[in-house]
């Protein structure tokens, strides 16, 4: 009996059919999300000005989109291999000094504003943030500097190609997914729907899918990940990647052509430095990977008859 595969199954699909498809849905939503900013939407609360048919079409594509995406990798059979080949990646160092650079801005704004609120209730800093509930930003602001320090890590490795002593201090690399479950939270105080603002609804999901991914991608950068995680790895990257995209270029594009900002979501230096990082690394990962098992092998496998192996029960993978 032939045991039946659905994770990995189109053995001829490259990760480049999810790759563009990320690209398609990322070209027409942040079409879509542009105008919709110029044309359909009240700045002073972020609220559409009218629910019309652009803004379900808006939703359902990027919806819709990341589906697929995912889908299309977990279906994927001609993934890299699970761990980082140790090559110089100078521009993988680039996009992590970034994503470290905005880590440290996240946690210099925050904790200027934790000092303030402090010295004019004159408490310390720990005890004004349990008094005026913000001890979440307190710990956000400490894991935006840890994961600071880890990516500075990260692009010291990648400039000199050394990768495997990363496994020592593999648990700083956990901060960053940790400061995303923190962000999540957050947007979860919001007492409005995400329907009538998008800038909301993009800004949750890139921080869910960078959660995802840069718990992934701390898997493999410590030489911990299963087997089998590469497409996890590839799917998180592209959706976190599409959405830190829409998260951020339509308010860098309304502000710098005067249509102005939505108040209260002016560009996250996170996000920004978010979607370059997790695009780079997954188009460095597919590119420099090897595949997870070697073509002649998985031609010997669909050859093999019943009989020449122990007969297996229905499973789904």
């Amino acid at each position: 009996m032939k045991k039946i595969k659905i994770k990995g199954s189109v053995l001829q699909m490259s990760p480049a059919v999810p790759m563009f498809t990320a690209l398609g849905c990322a070209a027409v939503t942040l079409g879509l999300r542009i105008w919709q900013l110029a044309d359909n939407t009240d700045l002073a609360t972020g609220f559409f000005r009218e629910k019309d048919f652009f803004v379900y079409l808006f939703y359902i594509l990027a919806v819709a989109g990341t589906l697929a995406v995912c889908a299309l990798c977990w279906l994927c059979g001609k993934m890299p291999a699970g761990e980082i080949a140790p090559i110089r990646r100078p521009i993988d160092a680039v996009a992590s000094v970034l994503l470290a650079t905005s880590f440290g801005y996240e946690g210099l704004t925050v904790l200027d504003t934790l000092r303030i609120a402090a010295e004019n209730a004159g408490l310390s800093l720990y005890d004004s943030s349990v008094l005026n509930g913000t001890f979440r930003d307190l710990v956000s602001c400490i894991l935006a500097f840890v994961s600071m320090l880890a990516f500075v890590l990260y692009a010291v490795c990648c400039l000199t190609g050394n990768y495997k002593w990363l496994k020592y201090p593999a648990v700083l690399f956990l901060a960053a997914p940790m400061w995303g479950i923190l962000r999540i939270i957050s947007y979860f105080s919001y007492t409005i729907s995400y329907l009538v603002s998008a800038e909301l609804f993009c800004e949750l999901y890139a921080a869910i899918f960078m959660m995802l991914f840069l718990f992934c991608f701390a898997r493999f950068a410590t030489g911990t990940t299963v087997e089998g995680g590469a497409w996890a790895f590839l799917a998180s990257g592209l959706s976190a990647a599409l959405f830190c995209l829409l998260a951020s270029v339509p308010r860098f594009v309304a502000k710098a052509s005067g249509i102005g900002a939505v108040e209260g979501f002016g560009v996250d230096a996170v996000y920004a430095a978010g979607f370059a990082f997790a695009i780079t690394s997954v188009l460095s990962y597919v590119r420099k990977g090897a595949l997870v098992q070697p073509e002649e092998t998985k031609a010997n496998e669909e050859t093999q008859e019943d009989g020449d192996i122990p007969v297996s029960p229905f499973t789904v993978e």
